[in-house]
């Protein structure tokens, strides 16, 4: 489902030319997450969320 998701948000981006944190970058900050084990994020000045979604899909498995 994030699959999918994240594809759709990066296809938004690149048509209304959006800038984005893309998708190494995203998979840079999911590792950095998942080492981290925060209890608490807060993910602040985003254009559409995309980097949240890659948060949000560490912190669900």
């Amino acid at each position: 489902m994030f699959d999918e998701v994240l594809a759709e948000v990066e296809e938004q981006c690149r048509e209304e030319r959006v800038p984005m944190l893309g998708p190494d970058k995203a998979k840079l900050l999911a590792s950095c997450v998942e080492k981290a084990k925060p209890s608490l994020i807060i993910e602040c000045g985003t254009a559409i969320g995309y980097s949240g979604l890659w948060i949000l899909r560490v912190l669900k498995s």
